[in-house]
């Protein structure tokens, strides 16, 4: 697997360079993923319990620092934190899978460039052994493969890692006995 993974960036070339801010993007879309579903359960709880607020004291010094002091109003606060947040995770998703196609796709671009100056210079009396069509035929091809079956789906893998990796962790600091639940259940339920 590594030796496959040291290939690939091998024929990134100077793309590799692009890679620490793809990753930073991942741990930020993660953390957003994070934060959002950390702020549903005092969203959840604050709905179906007014008195709530008056036993946490987080959501006592949240409902203080804002200055609600309805539970109504406290209830808007929180829906609107969520839909801000909400969006402003749907507009860096965008972002991500914005910035994996276009990663991708320059790659390739700059793959075809690479295997085009290879066919380039090749002997002639080895260029002429096959049809010119069939060196375009297999420029189009191999290029499309690495992009739609090597480079894509690899970035989306790493980027659902990560955002798999920060729920976990954050379960497991808030809530280890749930996390250990959820994966037994899990475990079970992929080995069924």
């Amino acid at each position: 697997m590594i030796t496959y993974l040291y290939k690939i960036l091998d024929l990134m070339d100077e793309r590799k360079k692009f890679l620490l801010p793809i990753v930073i993007l991942f741990l930020t879309n993660s953390l957003l993923d994070i934060l959002s579903l950390g702020l549903l359960i005092p969203f959840v709880t604050v709905i179906s319990d007014p008195d709530f607020a008056t036993k946490s004291s987080y959501i006592a010094n949240f409902q203080a620092l804002t200055g609600s002091e309805s539970h109504s109003d406290l209830v808007i606060l929180f829906c609107l934190i969520l839909l801000i947040l909400f969006f402003i995770k749907l507009i860096f998703s965008i972002l991500v899978n914005y910035t994996i196609l276009r990663f991708s796709f320059q790659t390739v671009a700059k793959l075809k460039i690479k295997l085009m100056k290879g066919f380039q210079g090749m002997p002639y009396s080895t260029y002429i052994k096959r049809n010119s069509s069939e060196y375009i035929q297999s420029l189009l091809d191999f290029s499309g493969i690495f992009n739609g079956s090597v480079l894509m789906p690899l970035l989306r893998l790493f980027a659902e890692v990560f955002v798999t990796s920060g729920i976990l962790l954050f379960l497991l600091f808030t809530q280890g006995s749930a996390l250990l639940i959820i994966l037994a259940l899990v475990g079970t339920f992929v080995l069924s």
